[in-house]
């Protein structure tokens, strides 16, 4: 038998396993796809996560922006809602793990974490029903809250309830090479440094004077490494003890102002936001050291 016959008869055979496969009861029919099919990122506007014994969660989108309706619809990691959102809607149904009820339990699927997604209407966009971690701890198990399949879910950890873990902490950000004016006041001291464009991390007051270009670049360094602890009320202070205000190349503005600190911290506003939030005290002591070193 020449090499091509043989060849030809390879490919004959398999073409009879394959018909064999595709007659009714000849071999396994069940449809790949979305596990959940309705899921349309797009058009998703709020996500509720609910666990029993815990509070749910809501994140809401609003003109595209991510908040938490629970911590006074204060901003929340848009990054992380829309990464959950993408690994929902990338969720396939190939790896089921078990259509047998009774093996919920054993997988975590009996309760989990209730995952809905609705539109800007209140219609439910999705909805799975997170278990429990692998035994590898790369994937999940889900399933869908009116189906007994479930499976086996990649890639997606298990979500969090903790409003935290979600919450925008970061409360300025920035480049600071493109800063081009500060604006420091504490009480009635006041300073105002300006960069000097010809000289490499040099700065200076109005009258010329210079300034250390090291306490400068600590007091960005520390502004742009300060988180909140707590979103306090949603609406800014109305009275301030200190403030400082960075002036960028393209003309826009960004700083904090804050309250006489307490024991516990010192509550802050970012400039032009409609909240009040707090500084633990670790946060306001380094900040606050970071000025002090620049104030006259």
């Amino acid at each position: 038998m020449s090499r091509r016959n043989a060849l030809l008869g390879l490919l004959l055979a398999g073409l009879v396993v394959l018909d064999l496969l595709t007659l009714p009861g000849g071999g396994p029919s069940r449809a790949i796809g979305p596990l959940l099919p309705g899921l349309d990122v797009a058009a998703a506007a709020e996500v509720e996560l609910r666990a029993d014994g815990t509070e749910p969660l809501v994140l809401r989108r609003e003109g595209g922006a991510w908040t938490l309706p629970s911590t006074l619809g204060y901003a929340a990691q848009g990054s992380l809602a829309e990464d959950l959102l993408t690994r929902l809607a990338s969720l396939s149904t190939l790896d089921l793990v078990t259509e047998d009820p009774a093996r919920h339990r054993e997988y975590g699927v009996d309760q989990g974490t209730l995952i809905t997604v609705r539109d800007a209407e209140g219609a439910t966009l999705a909805a799975l029903l997170q278990g429990g971690i692998t035994p590898d701890r790369r994937a999940t198990y889900g399933r869908s809250p009116a189906e007994d399949r479930t499976y086996r879910l990649p890639l997606l950890s298990p979500v969090r309830l903790d409003p935290d873990w979600w919450l925008d902490a970061r409360l300025l950000t920035f480049e600071p090479g493109l800063v081009r004016r500060v604006e420091l006041a504490e009480g009635d001291r006041v300073l105002v440094l300006e960069r000097d464009l010809a000289r490499v991390g040099v700065w200076r007051t109005p009258a010329g004077d210079p300034a250390s270009g090291s306490s400068v670049d600590a007091l960005l360094d520390a502004l742009r490494s300060t988180f909140l602890s707590e979103v306090v009320e949603d609406r800014p202070l109305e009275q301030a003890s200190w403030s400082v205000t960075l002036v960028l190349a393209d003309g826009t503005r960004r700083g904090l102002v804050a309250s006489a600190p307490g024991e516990g911290g010192a509550d802050v506003s970012v400039l032009e936001s409609p909240f009040r939030v707090r500084l633990d005290a670790a946060a306001w002591s380094r900040l606050r050291a970071a000025s002090a070193a620049l104030l006259p």
